[in-house]
């Protein structure tokens, strides 16, 4: 009799729950009671005319399983399918808590900012159901993974991670194999990296897709979205000090394997152009005068006595305006062999890195090959830049080939022999604009942090939504930007006696600070700029919402301003870093030096502060930040500055960070 009373008592709890939830739910069909499991997946796969998303659910359902995983594994579903299979993996989360992971492969779509999925009847599947149903669960680790093209940036609620197989609007690769790129590498990771940090596992993943189509018209980068808030690893995670090392280690010696059969596979391309170019060379460049055998002459060779054209010396019965003369012709000879195309006179290969659309350039690496020409000129450039580069130019030049033979153009300043690198195609001439040669230590290091999307409110009534970005850690410090000055014969910015070095510089205009953003994008081959207003609001709130990212008092010794407690308090900036940083990795954002930004100056915000004026715009420029002589009150993350305050366009308040795209 007892235990019929606890029956009866059990089946009405159950039953009395499962209304409960369905009641707080609202419309979620087929609920049912499940065993509780840590760990939940849910797996989807719609497939078009390509049968790689349905091999990827498969696929990965099955690795899943063996990582511990409960998997609810679902293949070309229709609209309402998919909001069934969504709820049900939504009430399974509620009710049991734990990680969970969603996957899809297949076909998506954006519209108006959103993203939907396509299901099999053609229909779409709205992406915020899915994200509300996870924020719903409220559990500490959720994983989200699309293996899909043109879906654009999802914002991650708390213990989320969301995975991306290509930027927005970007087509992913997909070869004639099993299974997509993307979902072939998450597979190969789950399988040999499963002990692997969550953040490590898809650099390894990121860095392999890279890899494999660096050489198509467009590249596959994977990207994700995180709020994490915790370490993940899909098995125990590895001990850091031992196995972690060594997997990494493998992957290093891994990716060290890959280019060595890439470079092989270069080398036996190169061999084939070898033989073909042998035969198109005219005979008169192909005949050894030494012997009758045939042979292509060598960018490693000084076949035309270079060095007596760029230094030739001067003759006893010439005076100095025959000497000028001779050099000259001998230069004008050497630039129209170049004019020609004469291979003898090519120094080396050009690989075309990236364009700036908005700028009309186009971004260059230089691989210098001509042994005499490195002889001749000493420490050269690596990287050039295309200006004034229409884009259907541009889309001309990199669809046909990436890698270009490389000439230069010379000509005299005075006694100062100058050179441009010229790029010669189709009887059309592009010059190359090359930086000054650097300086010979070594670029100093720019620490660059990566900062989610996310959104916040700007003021009372306006609020912006950011896209993910890589903005500098710190302030430019004097020895970056005096190794800039030193490479353009730039005039040093005063340091008003206090020391250069890691303090962060001063004394710099707005055209200073985007002429040393433009000369970092070409020295570097990477694209770098000053940050938008709203960007650096963003990254400087760190995810709060009060006067400082600590909180809404000043505090002691937090920060570098007129009244903050430091011991550089109201009489000069203090070393870069000399502070916490935010919880994004950012140091100084609260006083030390006001930043500039590249956004124009308005009063109220109406959209310029998520946009960059132009570089020759004599607009009002805002900056951000406070500085050392300001009061706490004009160092709170809201407070504003214009370059209207100055009548000079520099002080020793004005400094500023880099955003690299």
């Amino acid at each position: 009799m007892p235990r019929l009373i606890i029956f009866v008592i059990s089946i009405f709890l159950v039953i009395t729950s499962l209304w409960l939830f369905n009641f707080g739910q609202g419309d979620i069909k087929s609920i049912r009671l499940y065993t509780p499991s840590k760990r939940l997946a849910l797996v989807i796969g719609n497939a078009d005319k390509l049968s790689h998303p349905i091999n990827d659910a498969k696929d990965m359902a099955i690795e899943l399983e063996k990582l511990g995983y409960e998997v609810i594994l679902k293949l070309n579903l229709n609209q309402e399918e998919m909001k069934i299979a969504v709820q049900e993996f939504g009430a399974k989360l509620l009710y049991q808590g734990g990680a969970g992971l969603f996957y899809y492969s297949g076909k998506a779509i954006q519209k108006q900012g959103h993203n939907y999925l396509i299901a099999k009847d053609g229909t779409s599947f709205d992406t915020n159901m899915l994200l509300t149903q996870i924020e719903q669960a409220k559990n500490q680790i959720n994983i989200m993974i699309f293996d899909t093209p043109s879906i654009a940036p999802m914002p991650s609620s708390r213990g989320t991670l969301i995975a991306f197989a290509n930027a927005p609007n970007i087509s992913n690769n997909s070869p004639e194999e099993r299974n997509s790129l993307y979902t072939k590498y998450w597979l190969s990771a789950l399988r040999e990296k499963p002990q692997w940090l969550l953040t490590d596992l898809l650099m390894a993943v990121r860095y392999q897709v890279m890899e494999a189509t660096q050489q198509l018209k467009v590249q596959q980068i994977p990207w994700e979205s995180s709020a994490m808030i915790g370490k993940f690893c899909f098995k125990r995670c590895a001990d850091k000090t031992g196995d972690l090392k060594l997997q990494r280690a493998q992957l290093e010696l891994q990716q060290a394997e890959e280019k060595i059969q890439e470079l092989e596979q270069q080398y036996i391309k190169l061999k084939q152009q070898h033989v073909e170019l042998k035969k198109q060379l005219p005979k008169e460049l192909r005949l050894n005068s030494n012997s009758n055998k045939m042979e292509i002459l060598s960018l490693e060779e000084d076949p035309m006595n270079f060095a007596a054209i760029f230094n030739p010396r001067r003759e006893m019965f010439e005076d100095s305006k025959q000497f000028k003369a001779r050099r000259q012709q001998l230069l004008d000879q050497f630039n129209q062999a170049v004019a020609n195309r004469d291979r003898r006179y090519q120094v080396g290969i050009v690989h075309l890195k990236n364009y700036d659309a908005d700028r009309e350039r186009l971004y260059v690496k230089i691989n210098w090959q001509a042994a005499w020409f490195k002889k001749i000129f000493g420490i050269l450039p690596e990287y050039g830049t295309i200006i004034k580069l229409a884009p259907n130019e541009a889309k001309a030049l990199w669809e046909k080939n990436r890698n270009k033979p490389l000439f230069i153009n010379a000509k005299y300043n005075g006694n100062k022999l100058q050179m441009e690198g010229i790029l010669i195609e189709n009887k059309q001439k592009w010059s190359i604009h090359l930086p000054p040669i650097l300086p010979t230590h070594e670029l100093p290091e720019i620490e660059i942090v990566r900062i989610p999307s996310g959104q916040f409110q700007m003021s009372a009534n306006y609020q912006v939504i950011i896209k993910s970005f890589s903005i500098s850690s710190h302030e430019i410090s004097f020895e970056q930007y005096d190794y800039f000055a030193e490479s353009t014969g730039r005039a040093k910015p005063s340091d008003n006696g206090w020391g250069r070095g890691n303090r962060p510089v001063i004394n710099v205009s707005w055209e200073d600070a985007n002429a040393y953003v433009d000369w970092l994008s070409q020295v570097t081959g990477e694209h770098y700029r000053l940050p938008t207003e709203a960007e650096w609001e963003y990254a400087a709130r760190a995810g709060t919402s009060t006067n400082y990212w600590w909180g809404n008092e000043i505090g002691t010794n937090q920060a570098n301003c007129r009244g903050c407690g430091s011991s550089w308090d109201g009489k000069k900036t203090a070393p870069i870093g000399s502070f916490k940083p935010n919880g994004f990795g950012l140091y100084d954002t609260v006083g030390n030096v006001w930043e500039w930004t590249c956004s124009k100056y308005e009063k109220k915000y109406t959209g310029k502060e998520q946009q960059c004026l132009d570089e020759k715009s004599s607009e009002e420029r805002t900056f951000r930040g406070g500085a050392w002589h300001d009061s706490p009150k004009m160092s709170k993350v809201t407070a504003r500055g214009v370059d209207g305050w100055f009548i000079l366009v520099r002080g020793d308040v004005l400094g500023f960070r880099v955003v690299q795209e």
